[in-house]
């Protein structure tokens, strides 16, 4: 009977120390299962990680190269602006006074130096901003409007206080704006145009609204115009939006931010 008790007994602590082992392994086949999965979100969060760091920063880069062609052109337009006010200018000026009255067709040949002369003086001053940076937008804006207002069709309205802008914003929001006066000029066949600049406390608004051909029609004219004021807006993370009809004309508003 003591015999079968002990035989019974070692198989209890066999059986025991099977289950011991059983569970020994268990647990350490699960803790490296956990520890394997762990080790696997951290490689996946810190690969989304560097993904998102690698997208913004090539985002960064691509904006400040953007920028930098932006400010490469503005300083090669002064450069074209003062060698046309101060070369070209002067020598048509020198030209038509020393034309002698005996010549045939002298008062054709004025009239057309006057036009190439005026030609140089508005493109001199498109490409330049010194009003611009001297007196801010609103003045660079009344400034443009006369220059090429000859019909009288422009019209500029202003809300809120003006503020001064970066200068690198402020050159853009007036490309902007040249371009888009000039596009109604020439291609909405308008007889109004009207100009809004709206300066609120963390943004500045302008819109544009003529009583043209509207988009549609004249997109042929005004596609390369515009994809250059889209580029410009998005350069400067702001927002474009366009109501464009025939019967109604075209109305362009553009939200640009003011810490920029």
């Amino acid at each position: 009977m003591e015999l079968i008790e002990n035989e019974l007994r070692k198989e209890n602590e066999t059986y025991r120390l099977k289950q011991y082992i059983i569970n020994e392994q268990t647990r350490q086949k699960t803790t490296q299962l956990v520890t394997l999965s762990i080790i696997f979100l951290l490689s996946m969060l810190l690969s989304v990680i560097g993904i998102v760091y690698y997208r913004q920063r090539l985002k960064a880069i691509v904006s400040q190269r953007k920028i930098a062609l932006l400010q490469g052109q503005e300083l090669e337009r002064e450069r074209i602006a003062k060698e046309l006010h101060d070369h070209v200018g002067g020598m048509l000026a020198g030209i038509k006074a020393h034309i002698p009255t005996t010549v045939v067709n002298h008062q054709r040949l004025v009239h057309w130096i006057d036009e190439l002369y005026d030609s140089v003086r508005t493109l001199s001053h498109n490409l330049h901003t010194g009003v611009l940076h001297e007196e801010g937008l609103q003045q660079a804006c009344l400034d443009f409007i006369d220059l090429i207002n000859k019909q009288d069709k422009i019209s500029l309205v202003v809300h809120g206080q003006a503020r001064s802008l970066p200068p690198f914003a402020s050159t853009m929001a007036f490309r902007i704006i040249q371009e888009l006066l000039t596009n109604a000029m020439h291609h909405a066949q308008a007889s109004r145009i009207m100009l809004t600049l709206l300066f609120a406390d963390n943004k500045l608004l302008i819109s544009v609204v003529d009583d043209g051909i509207g988009l549609t029609a004249k997109k042929n004219s005004t596609g390369l115009g515009l994809r250059s004021v889209k580029e410009r807006v998005g350069t400067l993370g702001g927002h474009i939006e366009f109501d464009s009809s025939e019967k109604i004309g075209t109305t362009i508003l553009i939200t640009l931010p003011v810490d920029i």
